[in-house]
């Protein structure tokens, strides 16, 4: 796991130790030991669909994978926002102007599909954030050293993505680049290259210790990743 603490926020990148969900059913007691290790007044989880939908959370706090959507945004202080993943890619936002932040998951399908400017969107109307001013934070995920994909993967990206080599072909296989992916959206939605953080983004299927759905199929967990905006008072 590695956690990462600013002046205003706390991110949390879990691995298969951590994982909150075994088959179909999720371990509140490690949710709730998440609580304590953040200092969390709570968690909040959406109920993954690989969609474009965004869930604005306020100050009240709903039960946990009953929502639908695949990405939060919120200004409440000390509530832990999270996705769980098992090679998908988890992105956090974090706008340190207006003080807000959104978690992300990002599969293929919802990269596909823009679930990332979406977000950013939604963060803009609902906060007035900025993309120049966001902070960008990626956690584990699918590399491309290990993301075999079949040739009609290419079917469900514009062709022009491709210009920019999200596909790499290797002894005529094709391993699908999730990180790039990611970045590209990112950048085209003006976030700067260099509010971009990637130094969390291990490959799950080659690296020991995370969850992987394409290594351990059926039996993969899902590790949460969490990003929670903590009180601050200036001296």
């Amino acid at each position: 796991m590695t956690q990462i603490n600013t002046k205003n926020i706390s991110i949390y990148f879990g691995n298969q130790k951590d994982s909150l969900r075994q088959k179909d059913v999720y371990d509140f007691k490690k949710f709730s030991m998440l609580e304590k290790k953040l200092h969390a007044h709570n968690l909040f989880f959406l109920k993954q669909t690989h969609s474009v939908e965004v869930f604005l959370l306020k100050n009240t706090v709903p039960d946990s994978f009953k929502i639908e959507g695949d990405a939060i945004i919120t200004q409440a202080k000390n509530i832990g926002i999270g996705v769980i993943t098992a090679d998908c890619l988890p992105i956090i936002l974090h706008d340190p102007i207006n003080q807000a932040i959104g978690i992300i998951h990002a599969g293929w399908q919802g990269l596909a599909t823009k679930v990332i400017t979406a977000t950013i969107q939604k963060m803009h109307a609902a906060f007035g954030t900025k993309a120049l001013q966001l902070h960008a934070y990626f956690g584990p995920s699918a590399g491309v050293c290990c993301y075999e994909v079949q040739a009609d993967f290419l079917t469900h990206f514009p062709t022009s993505v491709f210009e920019k080599n999200i596909i790499e072909i290797r002894n005529g296989q094709y391993y699908f680049n999730e990180r790039l992916s990611g970045l590209i959206e990112l950048l085209d939605n003006h976030v700067l290259a260099d509010n971009i953080n990637t130094e969390n983004n291990t490959c799950t299927i080659c690296t020991e210790g995370f969850c992987s759905a394409r290594k351990q199929k059926e039996n993969a967990g899902r590790q949460p990743s969490i990003a929670l905006i903590r009180n601050y008072i200036s001296n």
